[in-house]
């Protein structure tokens, strides 16, 4: 099982960040990564594929462990707990930050919400209020589809920010990490760093000439800065279509991760199936590790 792991925040950050962009924090991550090390076998990325390529499949908590975005915040967070409990992980980074680019289209939309500065945002439709972390989180989802439905997410987020610009407490947990930050924690044995685009796209909207640009300078940035060619790449929100497995393996890349498998690239290591983990539940990592996910769900329970 490959798992997904997206932000990681100090464990003195606001819990708001939790709450409602669901940062874990450092601590609870290092109770995962604690049992992940003792109960399963972890095993880099590169090892899982090669064991899907002879095998056809691998062993019953055999788990490889990825991280998305690639927020200054995540490695600066989570690499001296990979380091501790001795596990290997994959970070597929975008690489904005790497011309002072600011944050990532959904960080901003994470930190607005999360701001304690704003107690509502207005909007052509309404007025959302940022009151309980309840309120905060459903104005984060309403943003988020809003974002997704504009002709292009950044440009929604770019009037949004214009309007509500974030203070330096919320925009500093959620910047997107320098050239510099990548560099540095690719120097340990136990991370490797993939792609993921330079601005986290929808990349299924853009046409193909677009797409190429955000998957080869991204690739081009991320290779300069840690000094060897990329081998795996994640596709940003799990969305791709079938130009984007073809510009991806045109890019050199040996494989692509993805969320939920469509199916329409034909090869299947462009297509890897992960698990997300969204949660602070022990109880609910170790259910996904397991293969009883699904049966808790009939059971009626919220595994997410």
């Amino acid at each position: 099982m490959i798992l997904v792991y997206h932000g990681v925040a100090p464990d003195t950050a606001d819990s708001l960040h939790e709450r409602v962009a669901r940062m874990l924090p450092a601590g609870v991550l290092a109770r995962h990564l604690r049992w992940l090390s003792r109960r399963c076998n972890v095993i880099p990325l590169a090892e899982y594929v090669h064991r899907l390529e002879t095998d056809g499949r691998v062993a019953r908590r055999t788990v490889a462990l990825t991280f998305d975005d690639g927020l200054a915040s995540t490695l600066e967070c989570t690499a001296p707990l990979l380091e501790a409990f001795q596990v290997p992980a994959t970070f597929f980074v975008c690489t904005q930050g790497f011309d002072g680019g600011g944050h990532l289209w959904f960080s901003y939309l994470n930190a607005l919400c999360c701001s304690r500065h704003y107690s509502s945002v207005e909007l052509p439709s309404g007025v959302l209020t940022l009151g309980s972390a309840r309120q905060r989180r459903r104005a984060r989802l309403l943003l988020d589809a809003l974002a997704c439905a504009s002709r292009d997410p950044r440009e929604f987020v770019q009037e949004l920010s214009a309007r509500y610009p974030l203070g330096c407490g919320d925009a500093d947990l959620y910047r997107c990490s320098s050239a510099e930050i990548v560099s540095r924690a690719a120097q340990s044995d136990l991370i490797e760093i993939g792609g993921h685009s330079v601005t986290h796209p929808l990349l299924s909207r853009l046409p193909p000439s677009v797409q190429q640009r955000e998957i080869s300078r991204n690739a081009g940035q991320l290779a300069e800065a840690v000094g060897t060619v990329l081998r795996y790449f994640a596709y940003p929100g799990g969305d791709y279509n079938r130009d984007t497995v073809r510009l991806v393996a045109g890019a050199g890349y040996q494989c692509a991760a993805a969320l939920a498998p469509s199916g329409c690239g034909g090869d299947w290591r462009f297509e890897l199936a992960r698990v997300g983990v969204y949660s602070r539940s022990l109880s609910k990592v170790r259910l996904k590790v397991l293969g009883l996910a699904d049966v808790a769900r009939r059971l009626g329970l919220r595994v997410g």
